[in-house]
């Protein structure tokens, strides 16, 4: 109100470009883990609830890995149709039991949301590449409109995989329920857990063998880690005097959009704080 009153623009308003560019349709039917998939960066980082007051905070440090798009979008099973799912677990490394993600996702979502990513000025300045002839490569990798879960098995496997009863599942010593194992506890979206788990879905990890990047010198780490929240697309203000990283968070955490305020994106920015300013 002061700036206003003064007759001036206030240094974070949307005319200084304190604002998201537009979310496409195919960025914002992804879930948290189709997300990390098309992203060029993934900040593997630990959230746990605060023992006193139930809120969310981040443990330990964050390790912020740089990843190939077409990498790992080429992992996923191609020419399905639009309802298949799959389950996909992301690991930081795959010799580890424990996953740091665990979801079902869509893998026709991924693929048109990487399309639409590697258009943008961003993910061109990266020098990203996609392979845009999968359709015509995998014609013969087809999935009925009924499957949600993609499997690679051998018969062997289809026939070791048809003897299991759900009363043998250990469920007292269920892997995913425990929390000191699993670096980022999260609910798993799937009602068969335990050995049931282990043949179902994709194992990736996508970052491994990769140099982390420090986030004191990665400029553009957080839009090329979060692209759902800044669509392929860097931030740009238009007011002669540059803003602080700041009033850049500020803005996001007050702005009426509120995509940029989920608890990872938030611990990030508080990090990045702390890191630019002591």
């Amino acid at each position: 109100m002061h700036y206003i009153k003064l007759g001036n623009i206030p240094p974070l308003a949307v005319s200084n470009g304190f604002q998201y560019p537009k979310q496409p349709a195919c960025l914002a039917a992804l879930n948290d883990l189709e997300e990390r998939l098309v992203s060029l960066r993934i900040p593997f980082m630990q959230i746990k609830e605060c023992s006193y007051d139930r809120q969310l905070g981040i443990k330990g440090t964050i390790v912020n890995v740089p990843i190939t798009l077409n990498q790992t979008v080429s992992t996923l099973p191609k020419n399905i149709n639009d309802t298949a799912t799959i389950h996909v677990k992301l690991k930081r490394r795959l010799k580890f039991k424990s996953d740091y993600m665990y979801r079902v996702i869509n893998p026709k979502r991924v693929f048109e949301a990487a399309s639409f990513l590697m258009k943008t000025p961003l993910y061109q300045s990266q020098d990203v590449s996609l392979d845009l002839d999968w359709y015509e490569k995998f014609e013969k990798e087809t999935f009925g409109p009924g499957n949600n879960c993609v499997v690679e098995m051998n018969n062997e496997e289809e026939e070791e995989e048809e003897e299991i009863e759900m009363d043998d599942i250990d469920w007292e010593n269920d892997p995913f329920d425990n929390d000191e194992d699993c670096p980022n506890p999260a609910p798993v979206e799937t009602v068969i857990q335990g050995d049931v788990s282990t043949q179902m879905g994709l194992a990736i990890a996508p970052g491994e063998n990769k140099m982390p990047i420090s986030l004191v010198f990665d400029d553009v780490g957080e839009e090329l880690s979060y692209p759902k929240i800044y669509c392929g697309e860097l931030r740009q203000f238009t007011r002669a005097k540059p803003p602080t990283y700041t009033e850049i968070i500020k803005s996001e955490i007050r702005r009426y959009d509120r995509r940029g305020t989920t608890p990872q994106k938030i611990c990030i920015a508080i990090r990045n704080y702390c890191i630019k300013n002591f």
